[in-house]
């Protein structure tokens, strides 16, 4: 899968609407953390054809990561409309990794409301 960006990429995590990547070095630590609902697959960084020629983007090597978790049990899932949903543990890992994840983020409860 090939994800476009128009700008460097500011954290760990890119994608939406279902569809993620995360740089290599991140999915590394989640490899050895012991994190539960997601698995891993290949995916590529493109320049979007809207940036000029001479702008110096960097291409992280990212990997595909696909969550297969359940909402409230997997540290990694996707609700109904296909938001990323994180355990609290992940959270504060992928916060360490990727402060933009703080500004789109919002704090569920039990029952997943």
């Amino acid at each position: 899968m090939m994800f476009d960006i128009d700008e460097n990429m500011p954290g760990a995590l890119i994608g939406r609407f279902g569809a993620y990547a995360v740089t290599r070095e991140f999915a590394e630590e989640l490899r050895q953390s012991g994190f539960t609902g997601f698995s891993f697959g290949e995916a590529s960084i493109g320049i979007s054809d809207l940036v000029p020629a001479d702008n110096a983007i960097k291409r992280p090597e990212v990997e595909l990561i696909t969550p297969t978790g359940v909402e409230m049990v997997d540290d990694l899932a996707l609700d109904r409309r296909k938001r990323l949903v994180a355990s609290e543990r992940m959270f504060r890992l992928l916060s360490e990794w990727d402060s933009f994840v703080l500004e789109g983020s919002t704090m569920l409860d039990q029952p997943g409301q």
